[in-house]
């Protein structure tokens, strides 16, 4: 190989790595405080019929136990399966960052028959309703124009 290919795997690589992971929803937000932002997830989680299985209040994480989907949060390819074979969970994890915080909102959806786990996408109807959940119970970061 030419010293040009290899400069060019060096700098592909290291830009791969600078992008962020996380494919959830994920914003700054501004208010309410983190505590009672992580008190607020807790409550609306719990009142979608999900059940905490872990939780961890020092740094304000969240995960459910599978639940099957309900109809309004399938999309047209799970209104396809019997019911009970599209399952969901839900995990959460706010990051203070000074006087905000950054939430990390992870709906995840799972065929039971297959255990193939993935991240809802942008269109799936689950991550539409805790897009709009968040966006109900949490103040995202204003920017102040000049």
């Amino acid at each position: 190989m030419k010293p040009s290919v290899y400069i060019l795997a060096i700098i592909a690589c290291s830009l791969s790595t600078c992008s962020s992971s996380f494919q959830g929803i994920r914003f700054r937000s501004q208010a309410p405080s983190i505590e009672e932002a992580f008190r607020k997830l807790s409550l609306a989680v719990s009142a979608d019929d999900y059940q905490i299985s872990q939780v961890d209040p020092v740094k304000f994480s969240i995960e459910t136990s599978w639940r099957a989907l309900k109809v309004n949060e399938k999309s047209e390819a799970d209104l396809g399966l019997k019911d009970g074979i599209m399952e969901s969970k839900m995990m959460f994890r706010l990051e203070r960052r000074g006087q905000m915080y950054d939430v990390f909102a992870a709906p995840t959806i799972r065929n039971s028959q297959t255990a193939t786990e993935t991240i809802a996408d942008t269109r799936h109807p689950l991550w539409h309703k805790w897009r709009r959940i968040l966006n109900t119970l949490l103040q995202k970061e204003s920017k102040e124009e000049e």
